[in-house]
Order: structure tokens, then C-alpha cells, then sequence
């Protein structure tokens, strides 16, 4: 399983994001045409940890995530769920073991659709066979 398809599914999985956005959780950019709100994830780096043995399976992704809204305080709200959603989890997808931390937010407008934004940085720390 790949890290963002681990992603998709712990925001699908929790009841508070899942009834905001349903099904609306997009790879780089939430489509203008999209029902709002939505959220949009874009893989920013990806690096893996080496021990003196070699490649330790240990990786660290990092995730900067666009959460949509058609209002200011919808677009927060979404915010809030998905921190609760994945602040500090630790959990097992699929055949990946996951621990996320969310490690910084900024407010600011969608240049594609013209709608309020919460950008959050997430950090994921996974294996990798």
C-alpha cells in the first residue's frame, strides 16, 4: 500500500471528515467543478531513514494538505476534523504502520476555484517494504 492511499483512507475513515466531505479527498488539486468542501493533498517530500546496516524500512512523507470550503469557518471547521482525524495517530493500513502529526496550518484563498483555504502540513512516519 502507498502512503497517500494510507492518507485517503484514515480521512475516509473518520466519521467528522467522512460527513464533510464524503468522497471529495483529491491527489494535488480539488477540481473546480468539485463540491465543496473538499480536500486536496499534495505529496511534498518523501524521505526515507538509513541505519549503518542500510535502509531501515522507516519513512518519513510529507504531506502539505489544501482543505476547501465555501465559507471561511466552513473551511476552519474541516480543519478542525481533520486534526482531530489525524493528530498524533498511530495505526496499521493495510500493510503500513502509520504515525501522523500535523505540523502546521495557514489560512489563505484557493487560487483555482476563488474559496476559502486551511493549508495544514502533515507529517507521516511509515515503513516501506
Amino acid at each position: 500500500m502507498l502512503a497517500a492511499e494510507a492518507l485517503v483512507y484514515l480521512l475516509g475513515s473518520s466519521a467528522g471528515v467522512a460527513t464533510m466531505v464524503g468522497g471529495r479527498v483529491y491527489p494535488q488539486l480539488v477540481p473546480q467543478t468539485a463540491t465543496r468542501p473538499a480536500i486536496a493533498y499534495q505529496r511534498i517530500s518523501h524521505i526515507p531513514e538509513h541505519s549503518h546496516s542500510g535502509f531501515s524500512s522507516l519513512t518519513r512523507t510529507r504531506y502539505q494538505l489544501t482543505l476547501e470550503g465555501n465559507t471561511h469557518a466552513e473551511a476552519l471547521n474541516l480543519a478542525l476534523a481533520v486534526r482531530r482525524a489525524l493528530s498524533g495517530v498511530r495505526n496499521t493500513v493495510g500493510d503500513l504502520t502509520v504515525v501522523t502529526f500535523i505540523e502546521n496550518e495557514t489560512d489563505g484563498y484557493g487560487d483555482t476555484a476563488q474559496v476559502p483555504v486551511v493549508r495544514m502540513d502533515l507529517m507521516m512516519q511509515h515503513n516501506e517494504s
